[in-house]
């Protein structure tokens, strides 16, 4: 399948300081804005430090046939065990970009921060230290058709992630499963590569 690639040049974009959120974000959301609107959407960034070494070009080819970032059972995500006691196929961000700009999870902290992707920049950059030990900078954004994915079977409890027989709606998530296991690339709708 064909998916669309678009590029985004942000020489400003470094881990060796903290990046302007607000100013970047903003050039992220105008670009899926543009390429994607009016259409319920799950991003899922991934940072190429992560992959040993591959290419932009390499990653997406892999998921390009994989449907997602999972090539290689042998390299654990930081939150693998979690993943396989719930079922979970993926992580990403559901979020909406119309004439008003819906993102369920980031909806409600918006502060200092103007922009669905000023939160997600600062939580890789912030946020990842905590999980990771080390600031993510954002390479590949894989965008999602929300409507192909279903909620994995998880919400958060007092002590941590419980499995649940409750019906959570995809845009309520940030924990997915492909609806059409046997077609994952089905949902995928394209690509941004930040530069």
């Amino acid at each position: 399948m064909n998916f669309p690639i678009y590029n985004l040049t942000l020489p400003e974009y470094r881990l060796d300081k903290k990046p302007d959120y607000n100013s970047i974000g903003k050039k992220i959301d105008n670009i899926i804005r543009k390429y994607f609107p009016n259409k319920w959407i799950a991003i899922r960034g991934i940072g190429l430090q992560d992959h040993a070494g591959k290419s932009a070009e390499e990653m997406i080819d892999i998921i390009k046939k994989n449907g997602a970032d999972k090539y290689d059972s042998k390299v654990k995500s930081p939150f693998f065990e979690m993943d396989k006691k719930f079922k979970i196929d993926f992580h990403a961000t559901p979020m909406f970009f119309g004439n008003d700009t819906r993102c369920p999870h980031y909806n409600k902290k918006f502060g200092k921060l103007k922009s669905v992707f000023a939160e997600i920049l600062k939580d890789f950059y912030e946020g990842a230290v905590i999980d990771r030990g080390y600031s993510v900078r954002l390479d590949i954004l894989m965008v999602y058709d929300l409507n192909k994915l279903n909620a994995a079977p998880m919400k958060w409890g007092q002590d941590g992630p419980i499995l649940t027989k409750e019906k959570i709606l995809p845009k309520d998530t940030l924990c997915f499963q492909f609806k059409n296991k046997n077609k994952k690339t089905e949902a995928l709708l394209g690509f941004i590569v930040l530069r």
